[in-house]
């Protein structure tokens, strides 16, 4: 695991850097791909594992829960804690469209909910530089519903960008 740690300006001309954590992992940081989707990570508040989104080069997904952050969320609902990785199902990529398409499948994966949640479906908008998620919406499946409700929007509720993206400014 890693943190990011917002810095002011200075002579390194950057906006964060990679904190080490104690948990004795080596990682190494997130690497900005402009082309395309597969091997950027997502991230809000400049906090990768905080609810990150990580497109993996081999076009698996998910969501890390890895940041100690994540442990003053509320647990799963059977009192078991958040998974540190919570892979996406049913991926679909448009390459035209810039558009992701995927499910956290709770109740499938976990043979519980969260927050009441069986299923949440995504779809992320995603700028043609990779540096931002600019729309989509995260619907939530609940438990004693047959229906899809939304739930955030990206743009709106979700704030996302890249997390490699802001050491790239330095070059500006």
């Amino acid at each position: 695991r890693f943190d990011t740690q917002l810095l002011g300006p200075g002579p390194s001309k950057s906006l964060f850097r990679l904190v080490a954590n104690n948990s004795g992992q080596s990682r190494s940081p997130p690497s900005y791909h402009q082309n395309q989707l597969w091997g950027n990570t997502f991230c809000q508040g400049l906090k990768v594992g905080l609810a990150s989104y990580q497109f993996l080069e081999d076009g698996t997904a998910y969501i890390s829960y890895e940041h100690p952050g994540t442990g003053q969320w509320p647990p799963l609902d059977d009192g078991s804690p958040i998974p540190p990785r919570v892979m996406f199902r049913e991926t679909e990529w448009d390459a035209q469209e810039l558009t992701f398409r995927g499910k956290i499948c709770w109740f499938d994966d976990y043979q519980t909910t969260w927050q009441g949640c069986r299923r949440w479906d995504y779809e992320m908008t995603f700028d043609s530089q990779f540096t931002f998620i600019i729309a989509g919406t995260v619907r939530a499946l609940y438990v004693h519903e047959e229906e899809l409700n939304d739930m955030s929007t990206f743009g709106l509720d979700l704030i996302y960008i890249n997390a490699a993206f802001p050491s790239k400014l330095k070059d500006l």
